[in-house]
């Protein structure tokens, strides 16, 4: 289920749009050998002709983004014009893509134009035409269409010019990613929030995906930079008119936008599936396009049908469509269940590329208005401190009519020892990993706990009471 080339190549030619109007201007693309007849779009390559005509005008060979802009609605052709709103939204891929981008638009010329030279050599050969001109095409172009593969295959060459020493390496100006929410999630990241069913799980994701979307704090968790963001809360499990209750419950904000599974089908007549490579190219045009950059993604069960969840392979084509979007600037948050054993269901390789991962558990003091239930991390690469800068929290969920109260606290560390031991953990070296400290601070806990007669020592093995 890899992307199609067709698609890929529709992706990178709005792209390379898009690096024009707001990044370097045409000169990198240029540099490639990118012309206005190598889209497949004529519309495009129309607006490409004309943002390289503006550019020329320019002291910095930049286009002038509103002028192009306007260029384009004063189009007669609806689907030029329609091109607005596809370009309106100022955005600025990585620059270690554009010129990829450029390589990519030039290959999809190029398999067009080999397929039709196939096609043609194929049709001179059954009626015995001469077929030199058409091999000779398909000859020219076959080899083009490669993309960047074709270009980035000198790897001596590309790893000589990015090797770099130490003094030169740290003497980058790169700009620090900002901190979006608490310690842990920053611009870019890719975490994951897993739990047993009923363990709160849609709860803590919606309320996280109202605090980035209001710049502020969620329970312990201190506001990132406090700038507001576009957040896309993409639902695919829970019903229609629940979900809209829970939303009015938390009071979204209004920077959160839906993508609810009941919604899509009934505008297609078919379900929601993000492990289909078109609808995983859709969806991040579509985030582009509205200045969406922040996805979550609630659960990936019910979201990517037709993935076996314990294969490592099947995960890579999910992999491939996660590192498009972070490269596009969107931080993605994944929820997903947790399986028997307690860990989060399916392959481990998923767990790789997170930057965290957040584990909830039912605190076992629940009721018909609320819930209670615990949160710790088990992965957290931003936060330098460990459980110091992210400790594990109780929330407590409690509805009155038309209102929700959240309450949140620390658990504190003894609390958290002695719950893991009664969840059947036994050691220092495993209830350190779990919560991401050091055994021995974990043994300090662990005396306090056995003073208090709240577990047993029993050699190196902790042995609940009761």
């Amino acid at each position: 289920m890899k992307t199609h080339p067709a698609d890929k190549a529709a992706h990178s030619e709005t792209m390379v749009l898009q690096c024009a109007l707001y990044a370097t201007g045409p000169a990198p693309m240029l540099a490639e050998g990118l012309k206005a007849s190598h889209f497949a779009s004529n519309e495009r390559g129309q607006i490409w002709s004309a943002i390289c005509e503006d550019a020329k005008h320019r002291s910095d060979n930049r286009p002038d983004a509103e002028t192009i802009l306007k260029i384009i609605a004063a189009q007669p052709e609806d689907e030029v014009r329609a091109l607005v709103a596809e370009l309106c939204v100022p955005f600025s891929p990585d620059p270690a893509h554009r010129a990829d981008y450029a390589r990519e638009v030039i290959a999809g010329h190029a398999r067009r134009e080999a397929i039709a030279a196939a096609v043609t050599l194929q049709e001179d050969l059954q009626w015995g035409r001469d077929s030199t001109g058409a091999l000779e095409r398909l000859q020219k172009f076959a080899p083009l269409a490669t993309g960047t593969a074709a270009k980035r295959h000198d790897w001596p060459s590309a790893f000589q010019q990015a090797l770099q020493g130490n003094a030169t390496f740290v003497a980058q100006d790169v700009a620090a990613r900002p901190a979006l929410l608490g310690t842990f999630l920053r611009e870019g990241d890719c975490g994951f929030i897993y739990a047993p069913r009923g363990a709160g799980k849609t709860w803590i994701a919606m309320l996280m995906a109202n605090g980035i979307g209001d710049g502020g704090p969620v329970g312990e968790w201190a506001a990132g930079d406090g700038v507001p963001r576009k957040v896309c809360y993409v639902d695919g499990e829970v019903n229609l008119p629940d979900s809209i209750e829970r939303a009015r419950l938390v009071q979204m904000s209004p920077n959160v936008h839906w993508l609810h599974h009941e919604t899509i089908t009934s505008l297609t007549g078919r379900g929601l599936n993000l492990a289909d490579p078109v609808q995983q190219r859709a969806l991040l045009d579509m985030l582009i396009k509205n200045g969406i950059t922040v996805l979550f993604l609630d659960n990936l069960s019910c979201l990517m049908r037709g993935v076996a969840e314990n294969e490592a392979d099947d995960w890579e084509m999910i992999l491939d469509w996660l590192l498009d979007l972070r490269r596009a600037g969107i931080t993605i948050v994944l929820i997903h269940h947790a399986g028997r054993n307690g860990q989060m269901r399916g392959t481990s390789r998923r767990e790789d590329a997170a930057h965290w991962i957040l584990k909830l558990d039912e605190a076992g003091d629940s009721d018909s208005e609320g819930a209670v239930f615990k949160s710790h991390f088990t992965k957290n690469r931003n936060a330098r401190n460990g459980s110091a800068s992210c400790p594990p929290l109780i929330w407590t969920l409690k509805t009155e009519g038309d209102t929700l109260t959240v309450g949140c606290e620390r658990h504190s560390d003894v609390d958290a020892l002695v719950d893991l031991v009664k969840g059947g953990m036994t050691s220092a070296k495993e209830i350190a990993a779990e919560l991401g400290v050091s055994p021995g601070t974990v043994s300090k806990w662990a005396r306090k706990a056995e003073d208090s007669g709240r577990i047993k020592i029993e050699g190196r093995k902790y042995v609940p009471v009761g």
